[in-house]
């Protein structure tokens, strides 16, 4: 008998059975759930997935946020548009750095730290963007 028989679900976890369990496979195998999709069944020892699924619900919430022009302008365009990009995204990782634990609250800190990370992408994306 397969998976999808005894749980009634489809995903696919490490042990290719078919079920949507969201990584609570009742076969005993184990899908690591991310948002908008998935990791490889790899067991991460300090959370990493739930902290990259975090984060990526921080970053779609940026585009939410009170910077966005009804245009859909925000700051990292104009910044990309000045050509000024990569130092200002390089100087606002290390002002987010700099302010964990220094400012507010435990939970501060770590937006704080997502803050950082989200500058850390924009800065690989300008950097990667001017190599190709």
């Amino acid at each position: 008998m397969d998976n999808e028989e005894e749980c009634g679900c489809s995903c696919s976890c490490s042990c290719s059975c078919s079920c949507s369990c969201n990584g609570n496979c009742s076969c005993g195998g184990n899908k690591s759930v991310i948002y908008g999709g998935t990791f490889p069944p790899t067991d991460y020892k300090y959370k990493e997935q739930e902290i990259i699924n975090d984060f990526w619900k921080y970053i779609d919430n940026t585009y939410d946020e009170h910077y966005k022009t009804s245009g859909n302008l925000d700051c990292f365009d104009v910044w990309l548009s000045l050509d000024d990009a990569s130092s200002t995204f390089r100087n606002m990782v290390f002002k987010y750095l700099w302010r964990i634990g220094r400012k507010g609250s435990k939970k501060d800190s770590l937006k704080d730290i997502f803050k950082a990370m989200h500058y850390c992408i924009m800065l690989y994306y300008v950097l990667n963007e001017k190599n190709e």
